[in-house]
């Protein structure tokens, strides 16, 4: 037995690092079937239902490639291509013909790309958990205020992406950048020559955080700026995306919205309707103040307009019609609902204008012709021998 150990060893050692290997991959699935059986007793015990999972979700495809990871790092560590140094490893002898030493790759070399995929992993997990961070100031800020902070927190999410990626890029291949901490040092002095290089990018990202602690809008709001106006569908470092309502996007930066003038629609607590009304001059005038009345009565019996705020009056005389004003407040500010709220309020005028027998005035125009017609003076026969009657003339 002792013979055949030392005859084989070298395919008996590359065996074990196999079996080391697969043993990894066959317990790859009860490995994660643990993770998710502690993390599924976590999540019974708490109402968070949704950022466990997600929790989970961050979590486990970094685990499992950390598990693969380490089981190819303990294979290849007792495999007999890995030369440790105060350990032989056996040599491939085939037909009394000894190989040279096949332990070529440095243990060195191997703990060093060990450890960079394992930070890698670990960097991957945190990237990851970023989301959960999301979920959990989301769904507190719903809770206990009435502000709208997802902008600021998907903005401050971005940020910690950023510093994740660097740090664990850092981190992971500091073995690869000589003098790293005299780069790092250097940095003072290269971020001036930055700063003077993108002056507009800085300015547009420290904009973009004027924007997300003034807070004029959120994600999904209905906004208006001089030149367009849209729906917000995001907020970056450089830029804010705006998608108009004729469906094109505009990526516009962040310096050129801090310095214009924003409308906030989706701010509105109440929208205001305002219009004329034109009756035809036959209206008597004592229907005038009774109209304005019943007007006044239908907007406030409406459900989804604002009671005791309207305003309805005789405004003006207009070319063809007396002119009444009407104008309320919508409790509902969407365009959907708004536009609905004004159909119905349109529909109701019409009953109003029925019930009191008053016409809506259309544009005309009225001639009035003289019928008195003045025949031209006679002249004598002396004028037409003069010839001051060019054309043949009745003489008188």
């Amino acid at each position: 037995m002792r013979t055949f150990l030392s005859e084989y060893a070298f395919f008996v050692n590359l065996f074990i690092s196999l079996l080391i290997f697969l043993i990894f991959i066959g317990l790859k699935k009860v490995f994660l079937r643990v993770v998710s059986y502690l993390i599924g007793k976590f999540s019974q015990k708490s109402s968070y239902l949704s950022i466990v999972e997600e929790f989970h979700l961050a979590l486990k495809n970094p685990l499992q490639r950390a598990w693969l990871i380490t089981g190819a790092y303990l294979a290849l560590y007792v495999s007999p291509f890995i030369n440790i140094g105060f350990v032989s490893k056996p040599t491939l002898e085939i037909l009394n013909f000894q190989f040279p030493s096949l332990d070529i790759i440095p243990a060195w070399m191997l703990n060093i790309g060990y450890n960079v995929l394992i930070v890698l992993c670990i960097t991957r997990a945190t990237y990851n958990l970023v989301a959960v961070y999301e979920e959990i100031l989301l769904t507190a800020g719903s809770k206990f205020t009435l502000l709208d902070n997802s902008v600021l927190i998907r903005f401050s999410a971005k940020i910690l992406r950023g510093l994740i990626v660097i740090t664990g890029g850092l981190v992971a291949f500091r073995h690869f950048i000589p003098n790293l901490e005299a780069i790092l040092a250097g940095v003072g002095f290269g971020g001036v020559i930055f700063t003077l290089l993108a002056r507009d990018t800085i300015t547009n990202i420290l904009n973009g955080v004027v924007l997300m602690i003034d807070k004029p809008f959120a994600i999904g709001d209905w906004v208006e700026l001089n030149d367009f106006e849209g729906i917000v569908e995001d907020v970056s470092f450089r830029s804010t995306r705006i998608r108009t309502f004729t469906q094109g996007l505009v990526v516009t930066p962040n310096t050129a919205i801090c310095n214009d003038t924003i409308i906030n629609w989706s701010a509105m607590s109440k929208r205001r309707c305002k219009f004329t009304l034109g009756v035809t001059y036959d209206t008597p005038k004592d229907k005038i103040p009774v109209l304005t009345g019943a007007i006044k009565t239908m907007l406030n019996s409406h459900p989804d307009v604002e009671n005791d705020t309207h305003l309805v009056y005789f405004e003006s005389y207009g070319d063809f019609s007396l002119n009444i004003e009407i104008m309320f407040f919508s409790l509902l500010t969407g365009l959907g609902p708004f536009c609905k709220v004004k159909n119905e309020v349109n529909l109701l005028l019409f009953d109003v204008l029925e019930e009191h027998g008053v016409d809506v005035a259309f544009p005309t125009q009225t001639l009035h012709f003289d019928d008195a017609i003045t025949p031209p003076p006679a002249t004598t026969r002396r004028e037409e021998d003069l010839g001051l009657c060019p054309n043949p003339c009745k003489v008188k």
